[in-house]
């Protein structure tokens, strides 16, 4: 979804000395040069839903919480997802993100990714820390959160627009990335076709602009 409004060249000011540092185009697909940081308008889109979630020590959490203090993005996936078109793609993409996060200390230090899963009944806090503890500690902090049950995360999902189609073995869901910033607004809602590591870094690079720390 894309809620941005251009601005003229001029009004954005001079490019942030860190904007060299971006991911490459994801496996050659994307074919364009993304606008730069800070010559587009993010719009509010609406407030990011809160609700109560496990950590990877067991501990109740509120998303709100995880990411209090920072510009986010929040997605939703799960461990067993084996098509090669749905989390395997999103983590890889958020991978990069990440990357470039290691060798941009302001975006580490603005920046969290989160993770929720869809599948609380297997993906256990034990697990999910594996996860966690598998990203380079450089970087944004990469935090990996499960609900108690189903039941439990069922009104997240629904206030996230994010719908979920639940078969034997299988877990169906849209590929859905979302940025928050740090007042709690969702500024972007990123598709499957938008999932471009370069656009999600020079978003969140606009925002910090918009803030004056760019």
């Amino acid at each position: 979804m894309r809620r941005r409004a251009l601005l003229p060249v001029a009004a954005a000011g001079p490019p942030p000395a860190a904007a060299d540092v971006v991911p490459e185009p994801a496996d050659g697909f994307f074919h364009y040069e993304p606008p730069r940081p800070g010559t587009y308008v993010l719009h509010r889109i609406r407030r990011m839903p809160d609700g109560v979630l496990l950590d990877t020590l067991g501990r109740r959490v509120r998303l709100c919480e995880v990411v209090r203090g920072r510009i986010a993005f929040v997605s939703f996936a799960y461990t067993r997802c084996s098509d090669p078109q749905g989390c395997p793609l999103l983590l890889d993409r958020l991978f990069a993100v990440h990357e470039a996060t290691r060798r941009d200390p302001e975006l580490a230090r603005n920046l969290a990714i989160v993770t929720i899963s869809l599948d609380p009944a297997y993906d256990k806090p034990e697990l999910l820390r594996a996860m966690e503890e598998s990203v380079d500690r450089g970087g944004a902090p990469w935090r990996w959160l499960t609900a108690e049950s189903e039941e439990a995360l069922a009104p997240l999902l629904e206030a996230f627009g994010q719908p979920v189609l639940r078969t034997p073995g299988q877990i169906y869901h849209l590929l859905r990335v979302f940025l928050v910033d740090r007042q709690g607004w969702i500024r972007e809602i990123y598709g499957l076709g938008f999932l471009d590591p370069r656009v999600l870094v020079n978003d969140v690079r606009t925002l910090l602009l918009e803030e004056g720390r760019g």
